[in-house]
């Protein structure tokens, strides 16, 4: 924390370059205003892509919001000509899961058409940047109970077929709460 308040104090007349590990203190502190899950998202895109322009980088003097809404669109609007397919669409599903925590509900079906062929299974956290798009999704939607857990959320099972029925009926109804930043099911949907 002493790293942090150094940072801040300093002003622009001060020559002193931070450190390392200065800076990354900094970047973890301002980004801890994103919450969880977008930290998360960030932190399974950043590792995939760090190059120019796909590298993520904010300074301190912008509005972090809109950059990150901007990276993650940046995700869905990959053009890879590695033919690299499962990263291709991992990365699709990265930017639309990083859009829907801002309310854009629309890429709910980018987010399953990547659904798994088969369970995924975590080996001590290897793997988790597959879930994570299905994890976010199942945290921001009003489910049912028996539809939360995303591990079940294997194309072509039951539990697969009911979700995109649930979303597939509920779409209209669907609406975001900037406040508690998920959404929730309009009662006056049609009235």
């Amino acid at each position: 924390m002493n790293f942090i308040k150094r940072l801040l104090q300093r002003t622009s007349t001060q020559p002193t370059t931070p450190s390392a590990d200065e800076q990354q203190l900094f970047q973890q502190h301002m980004l801890a205003v994103l919450g969880g899950l977008r930290c998360r998202l960030l932190s399974c895109c950043i590792p995939i892509r760090t190059h120019t322009p796909y590298a993520f980088n904010p300074s301190a003097d912008i509005d972090l919001h809109i950059t990150v809404q901007q990276y993650f669109t940046k995700f869905l609007q990959i053009d890879d000509t590695t033919n690299n397919a499962p990263v291709k669409n991992l990365e699709r599903a990265l930017g639309a899961a990083g859009l829907l925590t801002y309310g854009h509900k629309e890429l709910l079906d980018v987010i399953l058409e990547q659904l798994p062929q088969k369970r995924i299974v975590l080996d001590h956290g290897a793997g988790y940047c597959w879930i994570i798009p299905f994890q976010v999704s199942a945290a921001l939607l009003p489910l049912p109970d028996h539809l939360q857990d995303s591990f079940q959320w294997v194309m072509g099972s039951t539990t697969a077929s009911e979700l995109t029925h649930w979303i597939d009926k509920h779409m209209p109804q669907l609406q975001w709460d900037s406040k508690q930043e998920t959404f929730i099911l309009s009662h006056n949907y049609g009235q």
